[in-house]
């Protein structure tokens, strides 16, 4: 038996959380033990959330480090003035 995993981009709020899965299950994706929900931990808030969100019932993140920088520093790692912070 095959597992599959659908992973949420950009969750921010734990409603946004709770309207994707909701939005999933009417379409037929319930999680199982053949179909994992997953989201991206690519934001501040979602790092703060992320108990709340275990709570809710996901299975596991996947950590969008680059984004996660750039939004904590305020940065643009690709932007030559300021790629060196």
């Amino acid at each position: 038996m095959q597992t599959k995993h659908i992973v949420l981009p950009l969750t921010r709020t734990i409603k946004e959380l709770e309207e994707s899965k909701h939005l999933l299950s009417k379409s037929g994706f319930d999680r199982s033990p053949t179909m994992k929900l997953w989201i991206t931990v690519a934001t501040p808030a979602s790092v703060l959330q992320l108990e709340e969100s275990i709570k809710q019932g996901i299975d596991g993140i996947v950590i969008d480090a680059d984004t996660l920088t750039m939004l904590l520093l305020g940065i643009d790692k690709s932007h030559s003035d300021v790629s060196r912070y």
